[in-house]
């Protein structure tokens, strides 16, 4: 089994394009079941200290973030992808 390939909906596309403009620097995605579809839950600007209180603890979700730092001395903008999963710690 090679995977399952589900299309991503219009505003899952424009909150990615968003992300890249700077819009926001956070997203989060569901999977639609029903529908088959990838669908875009959540866009916000959020700091890293809240991240961890955009993890449901009843669904499955995929979350983007842009995690800012610096790496020898250089100001860095690094996409992070996260998949979370409730019942576990």
């Amino acid at each position: 089994m090679g995977g399952i390939a589900f299309p991503i909906t219009e505003s899952a596309k424009q909150g990615i394009i968003d992300l890249q403009r700077g819009s926001y620097n956070y997203l989060q995605f569901k999977i639609d079941l029903e529908e088959e579809t990838i669908c875009l839950s959540k866009a916000a600007v959020i700091s890293l200290t809240e991240l961890p209180a955009q993890v449901p603890s009843d669904a499955a979700r995929y979350h983007l973030y842009i995690f800012e730092h610096t790496h020898e001395g250089d100001h860095m903008e690094s996409i992070v992808f996260i998949y979370s999963m409730p019942g576990y710690s």
